[in-house]
């Protein structure tokens, strides 16, 4: 198994994921997610969809006594986050700059829910469909979440183990 394969495994998985696909459908109204592979870290893409999950492969090595391949994968989730409400004026009073910061918090907070919504759903579908692969998923600490206007972002890092074809001795 190479990480092409690791790959074609976690976008079918992805691609058809039931539960995935009706959480899609009743937050965005659509089914459709952008499946990335790879990134430039210096030049991320853009994103063309409300919803993306970026597949992007890390370091590799040799465990186990060679017995397995190891490679490091990062999963990011991002979701558009709604448009922020207009700024207020100087003139309007404190009250309203209260009210409108407390939609701004509003706002994040949903995007913040909906990424870790959506990444929660990413990670069982793609551990469950790594683990039946035979792969060994060990998690790892990714990145925190984030707000990068006009997306929530939210990292999953795993370490994954495929059987080795080397000879051990």
């Amino acid at each position: 198994m190479t990480i092409v394969d690791i790959f074609e495994i976690i976008e079918n998985a992805l691609e058809n994921d039931t539960a995935l696909q009706t959480w899609c459908e009743e937050n965005y109204g659509t089914d459709n997610f952008s499946i990335i592979f790879g990134l430039d870290e210096e030049n991320p893409p853009e994103l063309q969809t409300d919803l993306a999950v970026l597949i992007i492969p890390g370091a590799r090595s040799r465990t186990r006594q060679f017995a397995y391949r190891s490679h490091v994968l990062r999963l990011q989730a991002f979701v558009k986050m709604p448009k922020p409400k207009q700024e207020t004026s100087e003139n309007e009073n404190q009250s309203s700059n209260l009210q409108t910061d407390e939609a701004e918090v509003s706002e994040i907070m949903d995007g913040l829910g909906k990424v870790d919504a959506f990444i929660s759903l990413i990670e069982e579908c793609v551990i469950t469909s790594l683990n039946k692969s035979g792969v060994i998923v060990t998690p790892m600490e990714g990145e925190p979440d984030a707000i990068k206007y006009p997306y929530s972002a939210a990292e999953l890092s795993f370490l994954i183990e495929i059987p080795s074809r080397l000879p051990i001795n």
